[in-house]
């Protein structure tokens, strides 16, 4: 939504300001903390110059004080009839019970926190005829709703629990069910916990959701895992995986592999195995330990099929700083990557985001197992300062000629911010050895990608274009693009 920046233009001059003071669509998008008694006035404000136009409010305080609700609501209620977004993001205690009006041209609404009394199901009955998208943060149980407040629904957003009060199995399909217009799903940390089920069990229920389009779920392993297992969206494109890691128990990891095989399974939805053309892999080493991302993409490129993301075992609120275990992150990781391997990638990207006085995230023999994963690999991109680590499990020696890594591999792209000895070496190598060994590139393209703030940026892409012309001369390799900044 865009921020109060825009009002600077009614003090250019009068007539800038007469005309923005009167465009009604420029008051349409109304954002405001919510703490402040000032924020009240602007509100009123901006509803009046709004005139007839539907608008957004959005209130973005964690907390809004007592004094200041009645007089917020106040004013909302009196312009209802012409708020179709209405985003409250403070805690619903002291606000929800204010909320019992009827907003006839609402079609999005967020509420965040609550109290024991669960007013949401109250609010979200037919005094919102047209609401279509719901977002509830932190919320009670909307699993005891009554199925008819989901009917209309085209996205529904459930971003965690209060007090960690998880719903059964049955108590949530249930809440499904009811969502037969649904077309996007987001789920953080409320997918509920089976402590019996195992890899291979068969779901006792399973909710079909026939409009279903988009699928997010985030929280631990095990959970997403299982409540994918109870889901058939007929017409799904796009899956996005969110998992906590950190505190996995020693088998927990093989459930990664088993998500990723399910989700192909719905994206596929039961006809030939999905086609997975391009796979990006981005890796990064944070303060709280390591992050990655993996993308699928499919033959048309256009969006990805499936999304994957590996991130802090944190629930909201975030404390402290933990490190977590890196043996977690690897293993999950790797029983991802086994899980799409067997769709035969061509093309891999991997963005391996590790600053250079840190630690690289896996060993040398971790990335020779993740390469051996991808034997149909015909074109591979790196991309970040540890890349002499994955030349170096590129390259072929006498003893492993028989048996290389990424055997059809024709096509190698390189982009750095740096072209430094040790990787110039490891790629002089990765290229000669491959030649050498009967397995030759077609192409070879760097990237060189200094910052504007490179000193000697000239130097560096003299030095580069030197090295690689040597390359391609030996070893009669395409040289394909420059080294200018891509």
């Amino acid at each position: 939504m865009p921020d109060k920046s825009w009002l600077a233009m009614t003090h250019v001059c009068r007539f800038w300001r007469d005309a923005a003071l009167g465009s009604p669509l420029l008051w349409r998008y109304i954002r405001i903390l919510g703490v402040f008694a000032s924020d009240i006035p602007f509100l009123q404000t901006s509803l009046e110059r709004s005139q007839d136009v539907l608008v957004h409010i959005a209130v973005d305080a964690q907390f809004i004080p007592r004094t200041v609700v009645q007089d917020l609501m106040d004013v909302i209620e009196a312009h209802a009839a012409h708020i179709a977004v209405l985003d409250l993001w403070p805690d619903g205690a002291n606000l929800h019970f204010r909320l019992n009006f009827p907003m006839p041209e609402l079609e999005s609404l967020v509420l965040c926190g609550g109290d024991e009394e669960d007013t949401w199901s109250q609010l979200v009955d037919d005094q919102l005829p047209r609401l279509r998208k719901l977002t509830l943060d932190r919320a009670l149980a909307p699993w005891k709703w009554p199925p008819s407040r989901f009917t209309h629904l085209v996205a529904l957003n459930i971003l965690g629990l209060q007090s960690n009060r998880w719903p059964s199995m049955d108590d949530f399909l249930h809440m499904l069910e009811a969502c037969q217009s649904l077309e996007s799903l987001t789920i953080h940390d409320v997918a509920p916990k089976l402590k019996w089920w195992r890899i291979g069990d068969k779901p006792l229920q399973t909710v079909m959701l026939p409009s279903l389009h988009s699928l997010e779920i985030q929280g631990n392993v095990v959970d997403i895992t299982t409540l994918l297992t109870h889901l058939t969206p007929c017409s799904i494109h796009f899956i996005s995986l969110r998992y906590r890691h950190g505190k996995l128990g020693q088998q927990d990891a093989h459930h990664a592999q088993a998500a990723i095989a399910q989700a192909l399974r719905l994206l596929s939805r039961d006809s030939p195995p999905l086609e997975i053309q391009r796979l990006v892999l981005q890796l990064e080493r944070q303060d709280k330990g390591p992050a990655a991302w993996i993308t699928c993409w499919g033959p048309d490129q256009d969006s990805p099929y499936l999304a994957i993301r590996y991130d802090a075992d944190a629930v909201w609120p975030v404390r402290g700083t933990v490190q977590l275990n890196g043996k977690d992150f690897e293993a999950l990781f790797l029983h991802s990557l086994k899980g799409v391997s067997f769709t035969g990638p061509r093309e891999l990207d991997i963005q391996y985001l590790v600053p250079p006085q840190r630690m690289g995230i896996f060993s040398a023999r971790q990335w020779s197992e993740i390469f051996r994963y991808f034997p149909a690999l015909t074109r591979l991109s790196i991309a970040g300062q540890c890349a002499f680590i994955l030349f170096d499990e590129l390259s072929i020696s006498s003893s492993s000629a028989s048996f290389a890594i990424c055997p059809l591999l024709i096509h190698l792209t390189y982009s750095t911010p740096s072209y430094d000895t040790t990787a110039a070496t490891a790629l002089h190598w990765c290229v000669a050895s491959r030649a050498t060994h009967g397995r030759p590139l077609q192409s070879l393209h760097l990237r060189l990608l200094p910052s504007s703030s490179h000193s000697d940026a000239g130097s560096v892409e003299r030095d580069a274009r030197q090295a690689l012309s040597h390359l391609v001369d030996d070893f009669q390799c395409l040289y394909e693009g420059s080294l200018h900044n891509a």
